[in-house]
């Protein structure tokens, strides 16, 4: 794991005790984190390298997004910090930062779930399914956003 990428693990874990109780060792933590990165969001299913290229398209946007730049209370010019990463996602949004109860989720699927449904209901409310995550409407439609571009772009 490259060092920014690992600062930015420690800081995200480190951040889990302001946010709420914490059952995971930071060791615990970075093997569960490098262990579930490549399985795409638990909850849609999309990579990424899909998230990613959305939001560098524009097909869809935010203030929070790493594309956005901004000027800080002191002037300095910065960007939002979302969306080149996968989020950690509480199953259920009053429980603990714990390998049980923690999935890696697309920014999109963690803004929509926010902490008003727990994992399951949320799952239902987008259609999902945990066998076959790419079939939902959700995965469906933000694939379609790069389709679109790609066809445009021909």
């Amino acid at each position: 794991m490259e060092t920014a990428e690992l600062d930015r693990l420690t800081n995200l874990f480190y951040s889990f005790k302001q946010r709420g109780e914490r059952h995971f060792s930071k060791k615990e933590f970075l093997n569960w984190y490098s262990a579930n990165i490549d399985l795409g969001c638990y909850y849609c299913g999309l990579e990424i390298e899909t998230q990613i290229s959305i939001i560098e398209s524009g097909k869809l946007s935010s203030n929070r997004f790493f594309t956005y730049k901004y000027k800080n209370k002191s002037g300095v010019e910065k960007y939002g910090t979302r969306g080149k990463s996968f989020e950690v996602d509480r199953k259920n949004p009053k429980g603990p930062y714990s390998s049980s109860n923690c999935v890696l989720c697309c920014y999109f699927c963690n803004n929509d779930k926010s902490d008003v449904f727990i994992s399951e209901q949320y799952l239902k409310f987008i259609g999902g399914n945990k066998e076959n995550k790419k079939n939902n409407p959700r995965y469906i439609y933000l694939k379609s956003l790069l389709d679109n571009l790609k066809h445009k772009n021909k």
